[in-house]
């Protein structure tokens, strides 16, 4: 039986880590691959925004501990963005509460989570 070879490269990536040049750029797009990390401060302004806007909206909820802090329908682990998602993929209404368990005033309060969202920056400009 042959021995199967790993393929060898000229250098390692821990070389290539520590590089000033390759070093900064794998590391940038580590940085832009994964999105974003946590303890950013526009992350941190973001979820405080959504946080501001979850306190006024009735049946969404934020919760740490439930979907990593995502805006979910309160009482369930179901996302704002899967009702969201659903609609977009032309789901109707009905199919959407029929396959997740909820009501018509559930998917309307994500409906008018998700529309707070996008106009509150632009209200009073």
């Amino acid at each position: 039986m042959k021995e199967i070879q790993e393929p060898t490269l000229p250098f390692s990536l821990l070389e290539l880590l520590e590089d000033p040049k390759w070093g900064k750029c794998i590391n940038d797009f580590l940085h832009d691959y994964n999105g974003y990390h946590p303890n950013d401060m526009g992350m941190n302004q973001m979820k405080s925004f959504l946080r501001m806007i979850v306190s006024h909206q009735p049946g969404i909820s934020m919760d740490q501990k439930v979907v990593s802090e995502m805006p979910v329908i309160q009482g369930t682990r179901i996302q704002v963005t899967m009702i969201l998602a659903c609609l977009r993929d032309g789901m109707t209404i009905e199919e959407i509460c029929e396959d997740y368990g909820l009501t018509r005033e559930q998917i309307q309060q994500a409906l008018s989570f998700a529309i707070r969202v996008l106009d509150d920056p632009f209200m009073g400009s």
